[in-house]
């Protein structure tokens, strides 16, 4: 069984499982195993059921072989694959660790194609799909008067919208270090949600970043990234397909 990097054997924790068998067919076989560990046995650093309670078993891998040996310790004959699969659900007392485990056919299990067709982009902007810089589109400011909890005005002149679903980051001041989603942006003053703890002073410096509504013409016009954009606009809707 191999959790993260460690590989545990017959010599690790206590193992209970249930009669296995082999079948033909794409059936996703699952049972339950019943681990019982010692305290001594850690896993990053923690014990079994400290690790199971932090999720340190999801997506581990359970391996059952059948090994056939002319004297004990000599493997020299090789393995019967019994039971190979993924860890799903955890569950269990607290000296004792129940597990869920599906045969790897599971994986076959899953929608195809792996992305919908849809006319917003699926990418988030400046992810790896995205694939645009974020340091490339930051615009640095600064607060000017007249500022509150809902309202940060400042000298700026993009375009009204601008940095609408963007991100403002405060670099100076009182609120160094918070940031707030761009509601909206008009004439230099930026909207945010939720409200801030205290309305920003005149002259505290701030990031601002662009926001994007996921529309090719965004993408085209605002960002120059149409051969990134990651949908398919012209598709016709359910009730006009032929």
């Amino acid at each position: 069984m191999t959790v993260g990097a460690d590989t545990w054997s017959a010599n690790g924790p206590h193992l209970e499982r249930p009669a296995s068998k082999l079948a033909a067919g794409l059936d996703v076989d699952t049972f339950t195993v019943t681990i019982h560990p010692r305290v001594t046995d850690l896993i990053a650093g923690v014990t079994w059921p400290v690790a199971a309670r932090l999720g340190l078993l999801r997506f581990s891998r359970l391996l059952i072989e059948r090994v056939y040996m002319p004297e004990w310790g000599d493997v020299s004959l090789s393995k019967l694959h019994i039971m190979g699969g993924w860890m799903g659900k955890v569950s269990g007392p607290p000296t004792a660790i129940e597990i869920e485990v599906n045969s790897d056919l599971e994986r076959l299990n899953v929608k195809q194609p792996l992305d919908v067709f849809q006319s917003p982009c699926r990418h988030t902007l400046f992810d790896a799909g995205c694939g645009l810089s974020k340091a490339a589109f930051k615009i640095t400011g600064t607060v000017t008067s007249g500022s509150t909890v809902s309202q940060v005005n400042s000298g700026l002149g993009q375009p009204a919208d601008w940095f609408a679903l963007g991100q403002i980051v405060f670099t100076s001041g009182a609120l160094t270090g918070l940031s707030r989603v761009v509601k909206s942006y008009t004439g230099g003053a930026f909207q945010v949600i939720p409200p801030l703890p205290s309305a920003p002073v005149a002259g505290a410096g701030f990031d601002a970043f662009p926001g994007c509504d996921k529309l090719q013409a965004t993408c085209t016009t605002k960002f120059s990234n149409l051969v990134n954009f990651g949908a398919e606009p012209y598709t016709p809707a359910p009730e006009t397909a032929a």
